[in-house]
């Protein structure tokens, strides 16, 4: 048995890498720096919040293919700051109390919110479960809660995005799992987009056709975050 639990480990850490960023220069606006816990992004223009974000990426998803994305959400005011975790693997099953460690390093930061992308955004909803007075919100990308995180009661805000065209997402799953979210989870969907566009790491396997640009899908998303930060009065 341990010998077929190493292989496996093995197998994963092989395949870690398989979505890796494509280049892109750090957009006006934002700094980004990194350490053994979390890429951060955050705003250059005045005084950043003392609201934080934290993101887990999707599987087996290099976590630099989500800078981008992340700078969009930085450069807006208030200048949210912005960590993206780094997981074993780069799989954030393998953490899911990866936020634990971020959140130590910054007590300058008064108010969290947690998401991912994916299998990140399930182990966001896990990392809720057990921690739910640590966060103020959850954020999901193509993302929902495992049978085991029923969140319905949590007090938290939530925001559900998907692209309309994600052959990637469960969409059974996705339906089921909305009575584990609480009443009050604002869920939208992005016409046209797909399962890899909310990353800059190519096309992904077995992932819709979308119709929109990545950057199309990526400032759409920015702009749903912005206005749900505003509904939590943040």
């Amino acid at each position: 048995m341990r010998f077929y639990a190493l292989l496996l480990l093995v197998g994963l850490s092989a395949g870690a890498c398989t979505y890796l960023p494509e280049p892109e220069s750090v957009a006006a606006g934002t700094t980004v720096s990194e350490n053994r816990t979390a890429i951060t992004v955050t705003t250059t223009r005045g005084v950043a919040s003392t609201t934080g974000f934290i993101f887990y990426p999707g599987a087996l998803v290099d976590p630099h293919a989500y800078v981008g994305l992340m700078e969009l959400l930085a450069d807006a005011p208030p200048g949210y700051r912005v960590f993206i975790a780094k997981v074993p693997a780069n799989l954030a099953v393998l953490q899911p109390e990866a936020a634990r460690s971020i959140m130590d390093e910054h007590p300058e930061i008064r108010t969290w919110v947690i998401g991912g992308h994916s299998l990140g955004g399930a182990m966001a909803c896990t990392w809720v479960r057990r921690n739910p007075e640590s966060v103020r919100g959850l954020v999901l990308l193509a993302a929902y809660p495992a049978g085991a995180d029923n969140l319905s009661g949590w007090s938290g805000g939530v925001l559900s995005v998907y692209g309309t065209n994600d052959e990637v997402l469960n969409a059974v799953a996705l339906a089921e799992a909305k009575d584990r979210l609480p009443k009050q989870t604002i869920t939208t969907t992005i016409a046209g987009g797909n399962h890899a566009y909310f990353g800059n790491y190519g096309e992904q396997k077995g992932d819709g056709t979308a119709t929109v640009s990545r950057r199309e899908q990526q400032l759409e998303t920015a702009r749903q975050f912005i206005g749900f930060m505003k509904t939590l009065g943040l």
